[in-house]
């Protein structure tokens, strides 16, 4: 039987609703102008529309196989909103009145605690008979609606993915979520062999108060952890780049708080201003695909920033600030940004996070970045290229103050610091309709000035592959090299300390030159919500020291959340 294809866009429009914290979907289908005439599509249990016979239809589409792009474990160190711990998978008959054969419209949403992730949604016809553009249209109910234009060609499926967590949280009035990682990590090498576990427990909360009050575009967000445990990298002398990203700055306190603050959004979203208790990383530099990797070189942000300059505040420590996000096209952006500085910030004097009074502000850092996010390709293959500059107003003492009078090195002092960064990542190959589900390149380059700071540079170069395997579609492989080129000043000031024999700058025991570091790790997708992910890392030169043996880490990143 000669058999029609479905031609140039059946549109297929989902509407997602969420009542008393539990969601319902429901579906419909029809086409274009020009295609087959309008059709409805049943709910599971009712009867189809139209002569559509199931049992005729191919197989249908099972999401339990499905590649599900919601990823909880996106952003270890920064507690993302989640919700209702839930899957919602359903398979519905379409029956399209100018083709003889129907199809099967499935809809997968990934859902855990309070807030929906993202919802993917297959139109599956028979063998070769989709031809064309499918239209999908997401309307969530309250007049949030996506579009999204498939193509099918000569295929059986048709497979679109809306990210509807941020829409449906806009109508929920608090979100909230708690997770907890561990990172277990022994070394081979280095000064010292041993082990250590390091544990972070974190809660975010999420208030919506154009809901709860009226005004408009306007949420509050908290952010607390609890960290514990210790690090490996103490172990076996390495400074630099710790191998467990999830170690220190916690004050050793049973609740840190990590970020207070408001943000206001405006002009459908082209205009965005945040302002209260929060870090420099949380807008700068940063990004979900880091922490996908387990040194501290990368998660949260490039290591040099924060550790080149105190006034680029990270994660889990924060300052006054403030700072406004402008789009004027869905792919570009410019966001600018002031941050008062804390000098005693990672120290006991700011340990729990609530010392608001900041007693040992010395100035303010100021951050510009410049972002573009294109999609290219027929796939649509995500890309972020972000240009920044950071400058801290700040007075410096050069490192030679470490040194005695008698070593008749003169001591200088200066105004300012800056702080350049470059970073990229873009997907090369797309392995499923998530964001992060496909091959992805990723590099970077921080540039100080090493006069005041001991990093002079970062070179970044990964990889990252979700999705390669379709019968574990969240399960990812990742690989990461780290550069680290350290302050020719304060290696000068170095040699002449051991000449000296007295302690040596920056927490080293030898000259400081360079550190390279070599991560591999594959992430396990245990069950919604768990990851486990086996790690491994080749430090060279540890703490930039000639002097100091490699060291091999051998270890694993646990998360979970609630």
């Amino acid at each position: 039987m000669d058999k029609r294809k479905l031609r140039n866009g059946a549109i297929v429009v989902i509407t997602l609703g969420v009542l008393s914290g539990l969601g319902t979907m429901v579906a419909s289908a029809a086409t274009r102008p020009g295609g087959a005439p309008s059709g409805d599509v049943a709910l599971p249990g009712d009867n189809p529309a139209g002569p559509f016979d199931p049992s005729s239809s191919p197989t249908p589409f099972d999401p339990g196989n499905s590649p599900t792009p919601f990823d909880p474990s996106a952003s270890p160190s920064s507690p993302a909103p989640s919700d209702v711990d839930a899957d919602i998978n359903s398979c519905v008959p379409v029956q399209l009145a100018d083709a003889q054969d129907g199809g099967r419209l499935c809809t997968t949403v990934r859902r855990t605690g309070l807030r929906v992730g993202q919802a993917l949604v297959t139109l599956t016809v028979p063998a070769g008979s989709c031809q064309g553009d499918i239209s999908f249209r997401l309307d969530t109910g309250q007049g949030g609606t996506q579009n999204q234009n498939v193509g099918c060609n000569d295929t059986d499926r048709a497979v679109a993915t809306f990210d509807v967590g941020r829409e449906v949280a806009n109508r929920t009035l608090v979100c909230g979520s708690v997770d907890a990682t561990a990172e277990f990590a022994g070394n081979i090498g280095g000064a010292k062999q041993g082990a250590t576990s390091a544990n972070q427990i974190g809660f975010q909360a999420d208030v919506d108060w154009q809901k709860l009050a009226g005004i408009t575009g306007l949420s509050t967000h908290v952010i607390m952890v609890n960290r514990s445990g210790a690090s490996d990298s103490n172990l076996f002398g390495d400074n630099v780049s710790p191998v467990q990203e999830i170690f220190g700055a916690g004050g050793n306190v049973a609740v840190h708080l990590v970020s207070a603050y408001a943000e206001l959004n405006l002009l459908e979203g082209k205009l965005n201003l945040a302002g209260g208790w929060m870090n420099v990383e949380n807008d700068f530099a940063s990004s979900p695909l880091y922490c996908n990797y387990m040194n501290n070189g990368l998660c949260g942000d490039p290591k040099a920033l924060p550790g080149g300059d105190i006034g680029h505040s990270a994660f889990p420590d924060a300052t006054w600030g403030g700072r406004v996000r402008i789009r004027p096209t869905p792919d570009f952006y410019i966001t600018a940004g002031v941050y008062e500085v804390n000098k005693a910030l990672y120290t006991n004097a700011a340990r729990t996070g609530f010392e608001f009074d900041v007693p040992h502000s010395q100035g303010v850092y100021v951050a510009v970045q410049l972002g573009y996010e294109p999609k290219l390709g027929a796939d649509h293959m995500p890309g972020h290229y972000v240009i920044g500059f950071g400058y801290d107003t700040s007075r410096f003492t050069s490192f030679s103050s470490a040194l005695p009078a008698s070593a008749g090195v003169p001591v200088t002092t200066r105004n300012g610091n800056t702080q350049v960064w470059l970073l990229v990542d873009q997907m090369l190959i797309r392995n499923g309709p998530g964001d992060q589900d496909g091959i992805i390149a990723l590099g970077g380059f921080i540039a100080n000035d090493a006069r005041n700071s001991p990093y002079a540079r970062q070179y970044i170069a990964g990889l990252l592959d979700r999705g390669f395997w379709r019968a574990r579609p969240q399960d990812s492989i990742g690989l990461l090299f780290t550069y680290f080129a350290m302050s020719g000043p304060l290696a000068k000031v170095q040699a002449q300390q051991m000449q000296l024999g007295i302690p040596i700058s920056n927490a080293a025991t030898g000259v400081q030159t360079s550190e390279m570091i070599f991560e591999a790790n594959y992430n396990i997708h245990v069950y919604r919500g768990v990851d486990f992910r086996p790690d491994f890392q080749y430090v060279i030169r540890p703490n930039a020291q000639a002097s100091i043996r490699n060291a091999a880490v051998f270890g694993f990143k646990l998360h979970v959340e609630f």
